[in-house]
C-alpha cells in the first residue's frame, strides 16, 4: 500500500470509528433521524481535503480572487494576484488559479504573463469555463489567443482561436481576434472570411465596430473597393467621431497597425490632413508588405484643396468665400515651413472684430424726455434692438458662442513621431510669421466678429 492509499485508509477508519460507537448504543434511546443533506455538506469538504490536501483552501483563495477581479480596481487586482499565485503553488495541477491569473494579467496588459498563465490552464483543462459560482468572463481559448497574438506568437494564437471557432462556441470577438491575427500574417482571404462572419452578427456586440474597421483595412489591402465601401459604411455609422477605431481592447497586432487604421479612418471621414500624418507615421515605422499601400493612400490624402478645409464662423454677413480666400493666400508659405517636419500637423486661426458697440445712451426727444418716458413722465414703447446675424461654417448657425481673441494663433494638432523640439518650434515660428500676413475681410456691423481656422501640413 502506498503512502497516499494508507493516508486515505486511516482517514476512512477514523471517520468510521464514531459510527461503530453509535452501533453499541442502547436501542432504548435511539438517536435522532439523520439529516443526510447536512451530513453531505459537512463531509464533502472533508473528503475533498482527504483525497486532495489543500483543496478547501485552494478553492477559498480562488473564489476570493475571482470576486476581487470583477471589481477591476488596481488594488483589488494586486490582492487577487497574490491569492492566485499562492493557490497555484498549492495545487499546480488545477486549472482555476492559472485561468484567473490569465484574466487578471490580461486586464493589466501583461501579455507575456497572461499568455503563460492561460497556457497552463489550457494544458490542464481546455474546456475550463469558471470555478465555483464564478463563471469565466469569456472562453479560455479567446483569452489565450488574444494574449499570444500580443506577444507575437501568431501561429499559436491562430490555433487557439481556430479551435474555439471549430467547437461552435465563438462570438463576435473571436472572429475579430482571428481576423486581426490573419491580417498580421498577411492572410487577406482568411481575414476577410472570418470578418464577414463577425459582421453577420449583431451590431450591438461590443466588438462589432472593431470588426468593421478591421474589414476596412482588409478590403483596402486586397484592393476591393466594393467591400471597402460596405465596411466603411458600417464602421462610420457606429463610430462617426472615430472614438473607437484607434482603441480596440488590448491594442493592435502589431502595435504599428494603429496608424494604418487611423489613416484610413480619417481619410474616409473627410479629414485628409490627419490621414496624411497617420499614413506617413505608419510608413516610417513599418517596412513590411503594406508600407507601399500606405504611401499610395498618403499621396491620395495629400491631394486635398486647402479651401475645402477652412472653417469659417462669424456673426456678421460677410461672404464666407472671401474669408476662405484670405486664408488660402497664406497657405503655401505656411506649408513650406513644414518641409523639414512632414509629420507635424498645425492649425492656423485668425479672428477679426467689427466696429465696437456704441455705449447705451438714454433715449431723448429733445424736449427733456429720457429713459423711455415723455416730458410728462408717461412711458413710451421702446424700439426693439436689431438682431445680430449669426452664421457658422459656410454660413451655418453657431448660436451665442464667445469668439476667440482677436488676431492670429498657431497650434500643433497632431504629431506623427517623437518630435525634435527645436525643429518643431522653428516650424511653428515660421508659420506664425506667414500667418501674420493674413488679411481677413472686416465685419461692418458693430459688435460682430469673424474667425477662420485652417489646417496646415507639408504636401
Amino acid at each position: 500500500m502506498n503512502a497516499r492509499a494508507a493516508t486515505v485508509a486511516l482517514a476512512v477508519a477514523a471517520a468510521l470509528a464514531p459510527a461503530a460507537q453509535a452501533a453499541a448504543q442502547s436501542t432504548r434511546y435511539p438517536p435522532p433521524p439523520e439529516d443526510l443533506d447536512a451530513e453531505r455538506e459537512q463531509e464533502s469538504p472533508f473528503w475533498e481535503d482527504v483525497l486532495e490536501p489543500g483543496l478547501a483552501r485552494y478553492e477559498e483563495q480562488v473564489d476570493r480572487a475571482a470576486q476581487l477581479i470583477v471589481r477591476r480596481a488596481h488594488e483589488a487586482r494586486t490582492t487577487a494576484i497574490a491569492l492566485l499565485e499562492e493557490a497555484a503553488a498549492l495545487l499546480p495541477g488545477r486549472a482555476d488559479a492559472w485561468a484567473w491569473l490569465g484574466i487578471v494579467r490580461e486586464q493589466d496588459r501583461d501579455y507575456p504573463g497572461c499568455a503563460a498563465d492561460y497556457a497552463r490552464a489550457w494544458a490542464i483543462d481546455p474546456a475550463w469555463d469558471g470555478s465555483g459560482d464564478r463563471a469565466a468572463p469569456r472562453p479560455l481559448a479567446l483569452g489565450l489567443g488574444t494574449c499570444l497574438a500580443r506577444t507575437g506568437d501568431l501561429d499559436d494564437a491562430a490555433a487557439a482561436l481556430e479551435r474555439l471557432i471549430a467547437l461552435g462556441e465563438a462570438r463576435t470577438e473571436a472572429y475579430f481576434r482571428l481576423g486581426e491575427v490573419y491580417l498580421a500574417q498577411e492572410r487577406l482571404d482568411d481575414a476577410t472570411a472570418v470578418l464577414e462572419v463577425a459582421l453577420d452578427g449583431s451590431p450591438a456586440e461590443t466588438f462589432y465596430v472593431h470588426a468593421a474597421w478591421a474589414m476596412v483595412v482588409a478590403a483596402d489591402r486586397a484592393r476591393d473597393p466594393a467591400r471597402l465601401e460596405r465596411a466603411a459604411q458600417l464602421a462610420l455609422a457606429r463610430d462617426a467621431q472615430l472614438g473607437h477605431v484607434g482603441q480596440p481592447p488590448g491594442g493592435f497586432v502589431p502595435a504599428t497597425e494603429r496608424d494604418y487604421y487611423l489613416g484610413l479612418a480619417t481619410l474616409l471621414a473627410g479629414q485628409p490632413e490627419r490621414a496624411l500624418i497617420h499614413l506617413r507615421a505608419f510608413a516610417a515605422a513599418h517596412d513590411g508588405a503594406w508600407r507601399g499601400r500606405a504611401l499610395e493612400r498618403a499621396e491620395e490624402a495629400a491631394g486635398f484643396r486647402a479651401a475645402d478645409r477652412v472653417v469659417v464662423e462669424q456673426t456678421d454677413t460677410l461672404d464666407a468665400a472671401a474669408v476662405t480666400r484670405a486664408m488660402t493666400k497664406i497657405e503655401p508659405a505656411a506649408r513650406a515651413c513644414l518641409k523639414e517636419t512632414p509629420r507635424l500637423l498645425v492649425s492656423v486661426r485668425a479672428t477679426r472684430y467689427g466696429p465696437p458697440l456704441e455705449p447705451a445712451q438714454p433715449a431723448t426727444d429733445g424736449k427733456g424726455a429720457r429713459d423711455g418716458k415723455d416730458a410728462r413722465g408717461s412711458k413710451r414703447a421702446a424700439k426693439p434692438a436689431p438682431k445680430k446675424p449669426t452664421t457658422g461654417r459656410r454660413g451655418g448657425p453657431i448660436g451665442g458662442r464667445i469668439p476667440p481673441p482677436e488676431g492670429v494663433g498657431v497650434s500643433m494638432l497632431l504629431i506623427g513621431y517623437e518630435p525634435d523640439g527645436a525643429a518643431a518650434a522653428a516650424a511653428v515660428a515660421c508659420i506664425e510669421r506667414a500667418a501674420a500676413k493674413v488679411q481677413l475681410p472686416a465685419p461692418t456691423t458693430a459688435g460682430t466678429w469673424v474667425t477662420a481656422t485652417m489646417p496646415v501640413v507639408w504636401r
